[in-house]
């Protein structure tokens, strides 16, 4: 399969949803064409892993357009476009939605970007449109009643774990490591049988 990944973020950004679009795209990569659409100046690269960063520096309007045009022109070549939650990937998916019947998820994993949408109007009614506009909605947590409604082909899926830190001077957390793959390859094989869906 060609998957596009489209993000807000991405490393060497910390906060989600960057460290779980990497995880992802280097367990995909070895079985299917991954490419990365995120902003930013020098992603971390993965090997086999085609990424385009849209720089953060322009302004808002020119840096959307910029994602837009971009997103156009990748999902041409792709077959299904996974997409992270927050508002500068939500236009673009949306305007995206209205031009090309692309199968694309949404994944509403960044609980920060979430909080920010949900207690604000204009950007609650666009989370609100974008969910209705895509194929499928990836989801980690229960919804407002009003939210929840607006969503119409929803995932709730197990958040996968966080990579365990090696500290110094402690064990090694092998049992923490076992748990960290179980929960990707859970999280990866749902996704797989939702893509084909």
């Amino acid at each position: 399969m060609r998957i596009l990944l489209t993000t807000p973020l991405y490393p060497p950004d910390i906060a989600d949803p960057a460290p779980y679009v990497k995880e992802l795209a280097t367990r995909l990569s070895p079985h299917h064409t991954i490419e990365i659409l995120t902003y930013g100046h020098i992603p971390e690269a993965i090997p086999g892993v085609r990424i385009i960063t849209i720089e953060k520096s322009s302004i808002l309007p020119i840096r959307i357009f910029r994602f837009t045009r971009t997103l156009w022109q990748m999902s041409k070549q792709s077959e299904y476009i996974y997409s992270q939650n927050g508002p500068s990937v939500e236009v673009p998916i949306l305007i995206l939605s209205l031009f090309s019947s692309k199968p694309t998820l949404i994944r509403l994993g960044d609980q920060q970007s979430l909080q920010k949408s949900l207690s604000h109007p204009l950007l609650k009614k666009l989370l609100c449109l974008t969910t209705q506009s895509v194929y499928s909605v990836i989801t980690h947590t229960e919804f407002p009643k009003d939210v929840a409604n607006c969503i119409k082909n929803r995932h709730c899926t197990e958040r996968p774990l966080s990579r365990p830190e090696i500290l110094p001077f402690t064990e090694y957390p092998t049992r923490d490591f076992a748990l960290f793959e179980e929960s990707w390859e859970k999280h990866v094989a749902t996704l797989l049988s939702i893509f084909k869906i």
